[in-house]
Formats: C-alpha cells, structure tokens, sequence
C-alpha cells in the first residue's frame, strides 16, 4: 500500500528537484542523492545513475520530466534483496522432510 504521507512527482510540473524524482521512481531522496554523488565517479564504460541536471537553481540541480521519465532507470541490480535464511528455504510449514535409511536404498 502506497504511503499516504509521500507526495507524488507532478507530471505537469516544469521542473523537478530530487525529491520529485525519488516520488516518482518511488526510493528515499537519499538514494537519489547517491545516485547524482556516483554518476561522475564511475568507471568508463558504466551507464550513469542519473542524467545530468538540466538547470541549476541557485545550488538546486533541476531536471526537466522529460529528462526523467525517458532515462532508463538503473535497477536492483545482481543478487538485491534480503537474504534468504534457511528457514526460508524449507517448505511452507518450515520443516525439510527428514531423510530414513530405507529411502536411501540398499547400500
């Protein structure tokens, strides 16, 4: 369910700051931050995290929605998540089924 305290990216705006941007790809603003922190530290060859700001204002990056919603977001990446416990990779009663010697067969 969506967080009813979390405002939303306005489409129709003709700009948008960093909060926007984490409104509509749906991540913290610090996330966003990261991703414009590391977009110029990354290796030759590397997608950027973010495009490039549009404008300043002041010492406000902007960038225009267009800029936004046509950049393809990078995603989770290899491995993301939480890591599964043991106890989640037992069935769904949480129980693995115990091995007998007689279903091992003859040795």
């Amino acid at each position: 369910m969506a967080d009813p305290t979390k405002r939303l990216a306005d489409p129709r705006a003709r700009e948008w700051t960093m909060e926007d941007i984490a409104a509509y790809w749906n991540v913290d603003v610090g996330t966003i931050r990261d991703y414009r922190y590391q977009t110029g530290r990354r290796p030759p060859g590397l997608p950027p995290l973010l495009p490039p700001h549009d404008r300043m204002i002041g010492r406000t990056p902007v960038w225009y929605p267009q800029t936004i919603t046509g950049f393809k977001r990078p995603g989770r990446g290899h491995g993301g998540g939480p890591k599964r416990s043991r106890a989640d990779a037992a069935d769904s009663t949480g129980t693995r089924p115990r091995r007998t010697g007689a279903a091992r067969g003859p040795s």
